[in-house]
C-alpha cells in the first residue's frame, strides 16, 4: 500500500493547520531550551524573537512542515458503500474497494488515528505543543469531509510499505465494474495467499439512493 506525502493531498487545508499568529517570549523560551541548545544560541534565538517575531513564527512553521512532510500516510475508510466516496476514489464506481481485519497485521496497521472533524478553525501552537500539534494536523479536517468517516495509519517514510495479505479479507466492486475486470481480479487472487479473499458485486438499490453489495 502507498503512504503518501501529506503535502500532496487535494484538501489545500489538510495537514496544513495555521500555526498561531501570536506566539508569547515564553513559547520561544520553553521551545529553545528543550532543544538542548547553547546559551549563546538560546540568547540569539531570543534576541532575535525581540526583534522579528514574525520570522520567528515562520521557522516554527517550517520546522512543524518539516516534520509532517516525512509522514507516510494511508488513508481508510469505516464504511464501504458511501456513493460520493466510490464516484471520487474508485472510478466513478468502476473500480474496487478492499476490505481489512487490521488484527491479522497490527505491525503494518498499527493503531490507526480516527481523524477528527472540527466545524471551527482552531490555530495551533508548534512551540508550545509540538507533539499536539503535529498530532493535530495529521488528524483534523473540515467536517466536511465527516462523511468519509477517515482513519489514518502513519508511517515515518513516505513510500510503499507490504502488508500481510492475511489482513485482506474482502473485495468490493463497484456497480459499474466491467465483467472483464471482476475476472481478472479474482483470477488474481485465486491462488495463492489471497485464495482466501471474499468477493462482492455493488448494484444499486432499488428505490433508493444507496448501494448493495452481493457476494459473488
Amino acid at each position: 500500500m502507498w503512504f503518501a506525502d501529506p503535502t500532496t493531498f487535494n484538501d489545500p487545508f489538510d495537514c496544513r493547520l495555521s500555526e498561531t499568529h501570536s506566539h508569547t517570549r515564553g513559547d520561544v523560551e520553553d521551545y529553545v531550551t528543550s532543544q538542548g541548545l547553547s546559551g549563546q544560541e538560546e540568547a540569539a534565538i531570543l534576541d532575535l524573537f525581540d526583534r522579528d517575531p514574525a520570522h520567528i513564527r515562520d521557522i516554527s512553521v517550517r520546522a512543524r512542515d518539516g516534520v509532517i512532510k516525512k509522514r507516510g500516510i494511508l488513508s481508510l475508510s469505516k464504511i464501504n458503500d458511501n456513493i460520493l466516496m466510490w464516484s471520487h476514489y474508485a472510478q466513478s464506481h468502476e473500480g474496487l474497494a478492499l476490505g481489512f481485519d487490521i488484527s491479522k497485521d497490527m505491525d503494518f496497521f498499527s493503531i490507526p488515528l480516527k481523524v477528527d472533524y472540527q466545524a471551527e478553525y482552531v490555530e495551533l501552537n508548534y512551540f508550545r505543543d509540538r507533539a499536539d500539534t503535529i498530532k493535530r494536523n495529521l488528524s483534523t479536517k473540515a467536517q466536511c469531509w465527516k462523511y468519509e468517516e477517515e482513519l489514518r495509519v502513519m508511517k515515518d517514510a513516505v513510500g510503499l510499505v507490504s502488508f500481510d495479505p492475511a489482513c485482506l479479507i474482502d473485495i468490493y466492486f463497484g456497480c459499474a465494474a466491467s465483467p472483464d475486470f471482476v475476472t481478472e481480479v479474482r483470477t488474481a487472487c485465486a491462488s495463492g495467499r489471497l485464495s482466501h479473499v471474499r468477493f462482492h458485486q455493488g448494484r444499486v438499490r432499488p428505490g433508493e439512493f444507496a448501494l448493495d453489495f452481493d457476494a459473488l
